[in-house]
């Protein structure tokens, strides 16, 4: 998030669907970095919800040890 910023990028955090959702009525992202690991609603879960309602790239952060994440990402997007 700070290396975004100090980039020049502007930065939008959501603590789950219902915030994302918002987010993305209110703005449009150029892109949206998700944690399929976060607490809660996953990020799978989280891109499911993006795609019903944006186009929006997605770039889906998973641990380098699950080998089935690549599948599953490809499936969702």
């Amino acid at each position: 998030n700070e290396n975004l910023t100090r980039a020049g990028f502007q930065v939008l955090t959501a603590a789950g669907v219902d915030e994302m959702r918002q987010q993305l009525a209110q703005h449009s992202p150029d892109l949206s970095i998700l944690n399929s690991m976060k607490p809660g609603d996953d990020g799978f879960t989280l891109c499911q919800h993006i795609r019903r309602d944006s186009q929006v790239p997605i770039n889906m952060l998973t641990p380098a040890s699950d080998e089935s994440d690549p599948v599953i990402r490809l499936e969702l997007a």
